[in-house]
């Protein structure tokens, strides 16, 4: 029962204790504001050309896709022939 009379004391004053209010914000600024600056190496200009590229290609090959013609309209032609006779 000590124990837990002990424990319930500690519990008590546990309650009543405010803990300490710090602001972490200042620090977290103070870093950011002071960072190293961002190098640019060969890897990050290689993965640009390449997001460039890609996008130039996707870019015409759907320009190219909807520019093709349907290539079941020459199996239609003779249908559509033979529905004028």
């Amino acid at each position: 029962m000590d124990e837990i009379n002990a424990i319930e004391k500690l519990v008590e004053r546990a309650k009543q204790d405010t803990p300490d209010v710090r602001s972490v914000a200042d620090g977290i600024l103070s870093r950011m504001h002071h960072a190293p600056p961002v190098r640019i190496t060969p890897l990050s200009v290689l993965a640009v050309a390449s997001a460039v590229a890609a996008t130039i290609a996707l870019a015409l090959g759907t320009y190219f896709w909807m520019a093709s013609p349907d290539p079941l309209t020459d199996l239609y032609a003779p249908v559509q022939v033979g529905l004028l006779w």
